[in-house]
């Protein structure tokens, strides 16, 4: 699931549980009408906090886990202001073939090259200078690797991030991933 949380309906709608970004959050993350009603409670006692922080933080505890991960592509567009709200947070950003991507986007969306490259170059914009580096907070991990060598590109991933090897994070569940 990717929350998308930089669009108005979870960043600055977090509070109409109808709207269907929201909707799709509350059923992914299994929350029910008490839970959704003290996350809010805890966003309005704490204005400045994102909402998507508060519910991955509640998600994370309920589950026993000390942090959260999150996915959504797009979210590299805000590389700055992430790190602005969470100095410890880490990139990881899955690269892949552009004319893969182009033929993607073509078959989804049915948008021209131009079209294309114009969303890529602004997606990219905020990560510029970081593109073919690694640092601290940044690292790619090229598409092809993670598929073609799961485990050795995952053991660079849990190292990255400072997490213990578990062998679990190299199995593809091809199941799971059927028809999307």
């Amino acid at each position: 699931f990717e929350t998308h949380w930089y669009e108005d309906a979870v960043r600055e709608h977090w509070d109409d549980p109808g709207s269907r970004r929201m909707t799709y959050l509350l059923r992914f993350f299994d929350l029910d009408d008490a839970a959704y009603r003290s996350l809010c409670a805890a966003k309005r006692a704490d204005p400045g906090r994102e909402f998507i922080d508060i519910v991955l933080d509640h998600c994370a505890r309920r589950g026993g886990k000390p942090r959260w991960a999150e996915k959504t592509p797009g979210n590299m567009r805000h590389y700055h202001l992430i790190r602005t709200q969470w100095p410890g947070a880490r990139l990881v950003h899955v690269t892949r073939e552009f004319k893969d991507c182009c033929a993607s986007w073509k078959t989804r969306r049915g948008d021209d090259l131009d079209t294309f490259l114009a969303a890529a170059q602004a997606a990219y914009a905020d990560i510029a200078p970081l593109l073919g580096t690694r640092t601290e907070s940044y690292m790619e991990l090229d598409h092809d690797v993670l598929v073609t060598d799961p485990e050795g590109a995952m053991r660079r991933v849990t190292e990255f991030a400072d997490l213990p090897w578990d062998p679990a994070c190299a199995r593809l569940d091809l199941e799971a991933t059927h028809g999307e």
